[in-house]
């Protein structure tokens, strides 16, 4: 959605918003599965093998990790928080099952049922990408360091003004994803002439 008058610089934040809300979802998944998983260990329950059930399994996992591949690819290309924690979820989901199908080969092979043990596995890895998904969120909305290698562009176009001797007070505002608002102060010798200066600004 555009800006309106209501927010002028956008609705880019409502990203992080939503993210942050999915994140809160994956943290609350993890700790369901963790206090099921300690039930299991303290009152087991059969576990019975079925091929078929393996056999989703299998492509589920497949499924999954091309989901997570190409939800990595479109959030590095649109830098999109958002479908960066929909990548964690996928790359979860991938891990998940992969415990549950060895857990599930163990019990039957070996009879022996660790079920429980490897819910506590999956859980706790679910918890940490809950963790590390809200702190991406979190961060923009908060406010956070801007990115060295994007400090290091601008130096780059400072460079290419030459009335431009130093700056100082650079100020990075996140809106979103790709909209990113700069401001600075820059330093010109005393005795230009501050209108030409202006209209020659590539900044």
């Amino acid at each position: 959605k555009k800006a309106d008058n209501d927010h002028p610089f956008g609705h880019g934040r409502f990203e992080y918003i939503v993210g942050m809300i999915i994140a809160l979802l994956i943290i609350l998944v993890g700790f369901e599965l963790l206090v099921a998983s300690v039930r299991k260990i303290i009152n087991p329950t059969p576990f019975y093998y079925d091929l078929i059930v393996l056999l989703v399994m299998i492509i589920g996992i497949i499924v999954k990790l091309y989901m997570a591949y190409y939800n990595f690819k479109i959030a590095k290309l649109i830098n999109s928080a958002t479908i960066m924690t929909v990548f964690n979820d996928s790359l979860m989901d991938v891990f998940s099952s992969s415990i549950v199908l060895i857990a599930v080969l163990i019990s039957h092979f070996f009879s022996i049922n660790i079920d429980g043990y490897a819910g506590i596995i999956v859980a706790l890895f679910i918890l940490n990408t809950g963790y590390q998904s809200l702190k991406s969120t979190i961060n923009p909305l908060l406010g956070q360091p801007p990115n060295p290698a994007y400090i290091e562009k601008i130096k780059l176009i400072l460079a290419d003004h030459p009335q431009i001797l130093a700056y100082h007070d650079l100020i990075i505002h996140d809106y979103g994803p790709l909209n990113l608002m700069v401001s600075l102060h820059v330093e010109v010798d005393a005795d230009s002439d501050l209108l030409v200066i202006d209209r020659k600004s590539v900044v």
